[in-house]
């Protein structure tokens, strides 16, 4: 009897040890997932699925960490595994909203993540933040604006709600004394924002604030060295202030860091045009002209340079290009208008795609086109844009695969 009870006594010591180990595993993984560590608890949730592989709550956070790699497909079907374990319905639900929209599924997302919104207890800022980013990126603007409106009033000092209604109101071109307003709400609940930074440097720009703008974007550029749009604006501050030097300095870096980006070169040929280097400014938006062809102040100044030159009628062709593309630009900024009221116009969709394609931005038009498709697979016109575009990109396979989505086949 007394050696049956000692093997008893070992095996519990020996199960409170283990089930001590398996505690301490779960709540190590919880702790470094929730601080955004996912490599470090890889090894914690091994060793938890190991000891303890038909835990719900393990499985989940298995799902959780597969998120954040580009096992998508796995992750989803892992957090159902988690489901069938009978882990927590509610908090599968949460992420798996959040998730789908993160990979462009938002109306399923929406669907998953609008009862908890709507449920009583905390209010959840990444559940807010989901839903409103799945209605920005579908351009359900007016949506996505009274979901931030009710983040705002029920989580004040979230920072992030403050720069998606900035977001929100420069696509529905909202006054500038709002927008600055959000900027600087952003930057008061959190100074190290640096799109509240840039945004509110473009501001104060327009309103000829050279000096305010200066500190901002010094600081933006001190942080992010090679952040082209903020060396661009910083060499436009210091132009406003009459700092040559600087101005000069800023702008050819930002030159040098986005050499494919017009603006910067047209700035450079503005100052070499006022210090009378026609051909040195013609030479800078010859690049900027090659890099963009859709640019319409690179081609309006090049025409400058070209007059200045003695060049009449290549200046008059630059110019008579630049007043087409600024026509151009109207139609595009009509259509974003349009869309705004009308998010869902399947037409003001395709024409967005279009433009966006011919005028030289197939990343922004690409989101579109998938847009469409998502919802119509076999639309005729968008197939035959993304056939089109491969076929000139020389992705035959892809090509030949929306040729076959609109019967044209192979």
């Amino acid at each position: 009897m007394g050696a049956a009870i000692s093997v008893l006594s070992a095996f519990l010591a020996w199960k409170v040890v283990g089930d001590r180990a398996v505690a301490d595993d779960a709540a190590q993984t919880r702790s470094l997932i929730a601080a955004g560590r996912f490599q470090e608890a890889e090894s914690p949730l091994r060793r938890w699925l190991s000891a303890r592989p038909d835990s719900g709550e393990a499985v989940f956070q298995q799902a959780v960490l597969l998120f954040t790699g580009k096992g998508y497909a796995r992750a989803f079907e892992t957090l159902e595994r988690a489901r069938t374990l009978g882990f927590d319905a509610r908090k599968i639900d949460r992420r798996k909203g959040i998730e789908l929209v993160r990979v462009g599924r938002s109306e399923q997302g929406e669907a998953l993540l609008r009862p908890l919104l709507d449920s009583p207890g905390k209010s959840d800022r990444e559940v807010f933040e989901s839903i409103v980013r799945g209605n920005f990126e579908r351009y359900r603007l007016q949506a996505a604006a009274s979901v931030v409106d009710r983040w705002i009033r029920e989580l004040p000092t979230d920072a992030s709600a403050h720069l998606w209604r900035a977001r929100i109101g420069l696509r529905t071109r909202a006054e500038v004394p709002v927008l600055e307003r959000d900027y600087r709400e952003t930057l008061r609940l959190d100074p190290t924002s640096d799109e509240a930074k840039s945004g509110l440097a473009t501001l104060v720009m327009q309103d000829k604030r050279y000096a305010e703008a200066k500190v901002l974007l010094e600081e933006l550029c001190s942080r992010k060295p090679d952040d082209y749009e903020a060396a661009l604006c910083l060499g436009k501050a210091l132009a406003g202030l009459e700092d040559e030097p600087g101005a000069l300095r800023e702008l050819e870096r930002a030159a040098a860091l986005a050499p494919r980006d017009a603006r910067a070169l047209t700035e450079l040929a503005r100052f070499d045009l006022r210090m009378g280097r026609a051909e040195a400014a013609l030479s800078r938006l010859d690049r900027g002209v090659k890099a963009d062809p859709a640019d319409a102040e690179a081609r309006y100044t090049r025409g400058t340079a070209l007059a200045k030159l003695g060049r009449a009628e290549e200046a008059k062709a630059d110019r008579d290009s630049a007043a087409r593309l600024r026509v151009d630009h109207d139609v595009m900024n009509k259509l974003v208008e349009a869309l705004y009221i009308r998010p869902d116009d399947r037409r003001l969709q395709y024409d967005s795609a279009r433009w966006l394609f011919e005028h030289g931005h197939p990343e922004e038009g690409m989101r579109w086109a998938r847009k469409i498709l998502q919802a119509e697979p076999n639309h005729r016109e968008t197939n035959q844009l993304l056939a089109d575009y491969y076929t000139k990109a020389g992705n035959h396979a892809l090509a030949n695969l929306h040729r076959t989505l609109i019967g044209g086949g192979p």
